[in-house]
């Protein structure tokens, strides 16, 4: 009897022991699938640093062929009007002066529109990188997990075995200890007797 049940109690905490590294490495895997997904996030923050950074450059570039474009524009409407022999008076100037303005808001919306699409992209880097960190510290809370696992795994198991050994062996007498008592624990079976199993 007393085999079976200690049988049974190594087995049940072998079982707790193990389970712990089962844990462990469970959650080992899910700290290099949350690495691997940090790396993802990185390499998309940084193509959105990149695609900023071209949007940027793409709006200073449409900038500066609309400011091309408006100045031909107006020189164009001048010497029309100089070759009609109209001076440059009253409603033509006015009318320059009008299309010089309208041509610069529309330069200044190009300009914005690139700066906002700028900032955009910007802004996702920005929410790439906080993604991978934030994974970054899943993968090492998962990883100390996995730890706290294999220890918890272990003080099961011998939890388990010491409570078997207990209530196999007998609970120690209230004198446990004292003088000529011989200990706290019946080991009677082991004295003399039939041992036999």
């Amino acid at each position: 009897m007393e085999v079976v049940a200690i049988t049974a109690a190594s087995m049940m905490a072998f079982s707790m022991i193990r389970g712990g590294y089962a844990e462990k490495e469970a959650l080992n895997y899910q700290a290099k699938v949350a690495e691997a997904n940090a790396r993802q996030e990185r390499g998309l923050a940084e193509a959105s640093r990149i695609e900023a950074a071209h949007e940027k450059l793409k709006g200073d570039i449409a900038v500066q062929e609309h400011e091309k474009k408006s100045r031909a524009l107006l020189g164009e409407f001048a010497a029309k009007t100089a070759a009609r022999g109209v001076a440059m008076t009253g409603s033509p100037l006015e009318y320059l002066a009008t299309t010089a303005e309208d041509l610069a808001f529309e330069r200044q919306t190009i300009g914005y529109g690139a700066e906002m699409e700028a900032w955009r992209k910007k802004t996702q880097g920005t929410i790439h990188l906080n993604r991978a960190k934030l994974m970054d510290s899943e993968a090492s809370a998962m990883r100390s997990a996995g730890k706290d696992a294999v220890v918890s795994g272990w003080i099961k198991g011998l939890g388990t075995l010491g409570m078997a050994g207990y209530y196999i062996y007998g609970k120690p007498t209230p004198n446990a200890g004292a003088a000529g008592t011989g200990g706290g624990m019946d080991t009677s079976w082991g004295v003399g007797g039939d041992h036999r199993f």
